[in-house]
């Protein structure tokens, strides 16, 4: 039986998701607590572990990656008329694995191995793919995985040839990924692997066996091609079949988000218990997809619950102020109405029962009813309670406050210092303005110019004095 090795190469997945995999999280496909190591260029190594705290750290590498493609960019300029699409995706992942043709290949016959060969093997390998296609190999980072079921290698590259100025996405067809397969299995030869067998070759060998030829092939049905494939062990489905598995998946895709959709609305219009009586039905359903919109839905459900709550609560504060507001007024103005009136002068004798009944004096004064004091007495209690709620509430805001107390004050001393240099900015245009508007009435008069210019020049000391001043007061605090 022999054993054979086989590379992969992708841009389907972003850096930071294929980086996280190879450096920090297995997601949860490690099976023992064997380490992991980084294969650099020189030939040493790094032993890190994933699923630890203390995560290894990985950002000079992305650094570089980040680098490269970047210069990628420049070079594709230079050298064409228009600049690479902003969309190209230059970042590509392989991974290189082991088997043997009988699919049993055992994890203990790889520990076996050379460990330091097989990484020489495989630095070679990205070393030569990188040479012959102009990849920059400083872009380039291997990997071992050793604590999953079977150990393999993780690389990441920059596809951009620098020789030929070209993105190698184009030319990574059936050939050139074929090559690349022999490449492997040239690579690997030293550590006892070799190339898988070609897929045009395993199926050569299966029509042999079966009495036909490659011409009997190319004439069959897809149907009967398809059990040639089944029988030469080629895993990829023909295009018609990943048409047609495509097709049910997108079908499947949109009866999921038509769930979804409908269920996104009904938990917005549905009571607790209707909420619960919903979700016993999705968690006993199997679509991810539902799950998920069911658990945002309910998200989005308890934000609004939470949202009218909050708002109900405000508006029955602000009635609530608003009621309080208006009795405050009301009382205000009845106490300043009778206080008005306590405020006019009295009778100077007690009156008789009999001008108690009466409204005013002959003088003309106000008699103040026993009942009125009552009610004043009464209004004043009722605004003496609320002052001193009302002064509750300063207390508590004096409070709040008081640990701000210096940082406001500073803030104050900056405000009058900016005002101050406004107001500095001001003068000193002023006194400029004095000594053009003198030079230019006494040009021709020695004495008057130079008087002129000593006014300037004492003006502009007191400014300059008053700055000082204020600049030493604003440092001490």
């Amino acid at each position: 039986m022999a054993n054979f090795v086989s590379i992969r190469i992708s841009n389907k997945f972003e850096i930071k998701a294929e980086m996280t995999h190879d450096f920090h999280n297995s997601h949860s496909r490690k099976t023992n607590d064997e380490p992991n190591f980084i294969v650099n260029n020189d030939g040493s190594t790094i032993e890190y572990n994933r699923d630890v705290i203390g995560l290894t750290d990985t950002k000079n590498i992305y650094d570089k990656h980040q680098a490269a493609i970047v210069e990628a960019q420049s070079d594709y300029k230079k050298h064409h008329p228009r600049a690479l699409k902003s969309n190209t995706n230059l970042s590509y992942a392989g991974i290189i694995t082991f088997g043997r043709d009988d699919g049993l290949l055992s994890r203990s016959e790889m520990d076996n191995k050379d460990q330091h060969l097989l990484d020489t093997n495989a630095r070679e390998l990205l070393r030569a793919f990188a040479l012959k296609n102009g990849i920059n190999i400083d872009s380039t980072y291997l990997v071992k995985h050793c604590d999953e079921s079977m150990l393999h290698y993780h690389f990441r590259f920059i596809a951009y040839d620098f020789k030929k100025h070209e993105v190698m996405r184009n030319r990574m067809g059936p050939q050139f990924l074929s090559q690349l397969q022999d490449l492997a299995g040239k690579c690997f030869e030293p550590s006892g692997f070799g190339r898988g067998v070609k897929k045009i070759d395993r199926i050569d060998q299966t029509l042999y066996e079966s009495g036909l030829t490659l011409d009997d092939y190319a004439k069959m049905t897809a149907a009967e091609k398809s059990v040639i494939l089944k029988q030469a062990n080629v895993k990829n489905k023909s295009p018609k079949e990943l048409h047609v598995k495509l097709k049910n998946d997108a079908l499947n895709l949109k009866e999921s988000l038509d769930v979804s959709l409908a269920l996104i609305d009904l938990v917005q219009k549905s009571s607790p218990d209707e909420i619960k009586a919903l979700k016993e039905e999705v968690d006993a359903d199997d679509d991810k997809i539902v799950k998920r919109f069911f658990a945002y839905a309910l998200r989005l459900h308890n934000a609004e619950a939470d949202k009218r709550k909050a708002i109900k609560h405000l508006e029955a504060t602000i009635t609530k102020l608003d009621k309080r507001k208006a009795e405050l007024e009301a009382s205000f103005r009845r106490f300043a109405e009778n206080s008005a009136m306590a405020r006019l002068p009295l009778p100077r004798s007690i009156p008789s029962a009999e001008e108690k009944k009466g409204t005013s004096w002959p003088g003309g004064n106000v008699i103040i009813k026993e009942r009125d004091l009552d009610k004043i007495e009464a209004d004043a209690n009722t605004l003496r309670a609320a002052y001193l709620e009302l002064h509750k509430e300063h207390v508590a805001q004096a409070a709040a406050i008081a640990p701000f107390a210096q940082d406001i004050a500073i803030l104050h001393k900056k405000l009058e210092q900016a005002q101050s240099d406004e107001q500095h900015e001001t003068r000193l245009k002023d006194i400029e303005v004095a000594l053009e508007k003198g030079l230019a009435r006494f040009g021709g008069d020695s004495e008057m110019k130079e008087m002129v210019v000593k006014n300037y020049q004492r003006d502009s000391e007191e400014l300059l004095k008053i700055i000082n001043k204020e600049t030493r007061s604003s440092a001490r605090m």
